[in-house]
């Protein structure tokens, strides 16, 4: 089995950097099956794709052909989650366990054959259950459990019935109510030419050596293009068409990809060293992430990977940037499903 060390915390940026939160989404992955799992942890992806597609636009670039614009430093972001989404019901089809066939015929201990044909039923395909609790959001004390529905079975002409049976798994919402999941990214912009900023985010392959993970890598990038450079007499506002795209993989556990386009506008008050600027926009924005896994349930072991997609697919920004010299700072609120708030601190020319 691949081991999911460090699966989250880093996908995360830091933020969940600790041997208790690894070890205890690596133990509750691994006791759910794909569609559950997509289930448990998907109001987390929602808010994870929300905060990496927030933070590239801090100001639209100034209608100019050849200029220079420098900026480094580090971006916050924060979306809000929403309770509702604390607690989970699916149904579901799970292969039970020997020691779990062996609690559901119990009844039948003094007649070994009935119970040994029985637990074959049980354990040779797959029974119908209800599995519900908190998902990775939820409340730490609001446990997963999986419910076994009646089921009967046709032995040497007689129907037998076992009756329904719940197991608990053993853990909640590890994250316990969290309201807001806080992320961080570094962040540098260079520009202008011909009204275009380039953006980069890039986290050193150092870091992921440092966990052990010498194949995993997190690259991003993204363009504003100003179109009114183009004229003699631009209008007294600033205009900008951006794209940008992020990705990150952990070893063979986890790859996610983010992407975002969308219209800005704004205007810039002031002089080149200090400036107070307005903007905002709408975007059309995409996460997906991809995980794989090992399934366990008493001796099984089966490989798991299948992809989440996040829920925000539209959204719209409005912020405020400030220029004060060499220092650069912004904050704005991205309004969507899954809304988020950002700032930037950063220095630059």
């Amino acid at each position: 089995m691949k081991k999911i060390s460090l699966l989250f915390f880093i996908t995360l940026f830091f933020i969940f950097n600790n041997d208790c939160f690894s070890q205890s989404l690596t133990n509750s992955l691994q006791q759910l099956s794909s569609d559950v799992a997509k289930s448990y942890i998907s109001p987390l992806i929602s808010g994870y794709g929300a905060d990496m597609n927030s933070g590239w636009v801090q100001r639209v670039p100034l209608p100019v052909k050849v200029g220079f614009n420098f900026s480094a430093g580090v971006v916050f972001m924060g979306s809000f989650l929403y309770s509702a989404e604390n607690h989970f019901s699916q149904s579901a089809n799970l292969l039970l366990s020997t020691s779990q066939a062996d609690l559901m015929t119990s009844q039948y201990n003094n007649q070994p054959l009935l119970k040994q044909f029985l637990m074959s039923q049980l354990t040779s395909s797959p029974v119908p259950v209800t599995v519900s609790g908190a998902t990775i959001i939820g409340g730490l004390k609001d446990t997963v459990n999986f419910y076994v529905l009646p089921k009967t079975y046709n032995y040497n002409g007689q129907q037998i019935t076992l009756s329904g049976q719940r197991f608990n798994l053993g853990f909640g919402g590890i994250l316990d109510n969290m309201k807001v999941f806080s992320m961080f990214s570094p962040q540098l912009t260079i520009g202008t030419l011909l009204g275009t900023e380039v953006t980069f985010r890039i986290v050193p392959k150092s870091f992921f050596a440092g966990s052990n993970l010498n194949h995993s890598y997190c690259y991003g990038i993204g363009i504003q293009h100003n179109p009114l450079s183009y004229f003699k007499h631009p209008p007294p506002f600033d205009l900008s068409l951006g794209f940008f795209y992020q990705r990150l993989s952990i070893e063979d556990v986890l790859r996610s990809n983010d992407m975002h386009f969308g219209i800005y506008a704004g205007k810039t008050l002031g002089s080149r060293l200090f400036n107070i600027a307005l903007y905002g926009g709408a975007a059309y924005e995409r996460t997906s992430v991809s995980l794989s896994y090992t399934f366990k349930n008493g001796n099984q072991q089966i490989p798991i990977s299948f992809t989440v997609p996040a829920d925000n697919k539209f959204s719209g920004v409005i912020g405020l940037a400030l220029k004060l010299t060499l220092v650069n700072i912004n904050a704005d609120f991205n309004f969507a499903k899954y809304s988020c708030v950002s700032a930037g601190l950063g220095i630059g020319l």
